[in-house]
């Protein structure tokens, strides 16, 4: 999952390790934020409301669930349009799906329950009209398109092999169809409450999942960038990697002299061969003290007066990454 959102094929293990506990920290804590605002409204149970009040205060978030509920919803329809595995009543349902998608996406046509439930309540709480751009998909996610951006620079120089290996990664989730229950142990995990999750709410909480690892890795990934840049030199930091220049200072990345990478095991720099090269350069991973860094600058209150602000809530998970 974390080669799908920009790191290595690879993986550092103590990496892996540390984002399965930030998420699994995020994911407790917004179950009992989410629970908390249930028992407010006297429910036993967590409802899609309950999460949409949670995620209220970032729309482009918001807006990122509720196209993603729209997508589940569409895809059920469709399988649930899609016969057996007779070919001449597959060749002869095309027309019906074809008939469906148009019915949804014309005006005033089918619209999906957990949609509509989106819909009313993010209306109603909007007395101001800032979650309009929620159901625009014109509006413009900064973040969504950073991703798209990297996704297509990270897939230019792959093969057809390398691509599919990269397709299978984007496609990993936290909760298949018909495997929920892994993951609702997971969640509830050393957790007593007598607030239950439907099936519905449970799949968000996979989204959630899925979104705190790519929250990560993007802050990861920019903590990365940040190290590699020469401080002598202040747009060194925007420069494409393979920019830096040895003879000309001013598009110098690195300190050749500082950079352990990039001398050989005898203490001189390397000039020739393949395989000195791939020992030499620097590891792509992301590691272990670049999440601690992004964690803590996240966490980190920021403005004029926040040395003197104290946190409404302490701990590890005073902001949430996917809220």
């Amino acid at each position: 999952m974390m080669h799908g959102f920009g790191d290595s094929s690879e993986p550092l293990l103590e990496s892996v390790k540390l984002v399965e506990d930030i998420v699994t920290q995020q994911i407790k804590c917004v179950f009992h934020r989410s629970a908390e605002v249930a028992m407010l409204r006297g429910s036993k149970a967590v409802a899609i409301e309950d999460i949409l009040f949670l995620m209220r205060k970032d729309k482009f978030k918001l807006g990122r669930l509720v196209r993603y509920l729209e997508l589940k919803s569409l895809q059920g329809y469709i399988y649930s349009k899609l016969p057996t595995d007779d070919e001449e009543a597959s060749t002869a349902s095309l027309a019906s799906v074809e008939s469906a998608l148009a019915d949804v996406k014309s005006e005033g046509g089918h619209q999906f329950k957990r949609t509509k439930i989106c819909r009313e309540f993010i209306s109603f709480i909007d007395q101001t009209g800032e979650l309009a751009d929620v159901f625009n998909e014109s509006a413009f996610d900064e973040v969504k398109h950073e991703r798209e951006m990297r996704l297509e620079a990270h897939t230019r120089t792959m093969d057809q092999t390398q691509y599919m290996e990269y397709s299978n990664a984007r496609a990993s989730s936290f909760c298949r169809k018909h495997k929920s229950g892994r993951f609702r142990e997971w969640v509830m995990k050393d957790i007593d409450s007598d607030v239950k999750l439907s099936p519905s709410v449970l799949d968000i909480f996979s989204y959630l999942a899925y979104e705190t690892v790519a929250q990560i890795v993007d802050l990861a990934l920019l903590i990365k960038k940040e190290s590699k840049h020469d401080p002598s030199d202040p747009l060194s930091w925007s420069m494409p990697p393979l920019a830096g220049n040895p003879g000309f200072p001013s598009s110098q990345f690195f300190s050749f002299q500082d950079k352990p990478w990039l001398q050989s095991s005898e203490g001189a720099t390397s000039k020739s061969g393949d395989g000195a090269k791939k020992a030499l350069l620097p590891s792509e991973c992301i590691k272990p003290e670049e999440i601690r860094e992004a964690m803590h600058r996240y966490m980190t209150r920021r403005g004029p007066m926040a040395s003197f602000a104290k946190p409404q809530v302490q701990g590890s998970c005073r902001h949430l990454l996917c809220c």
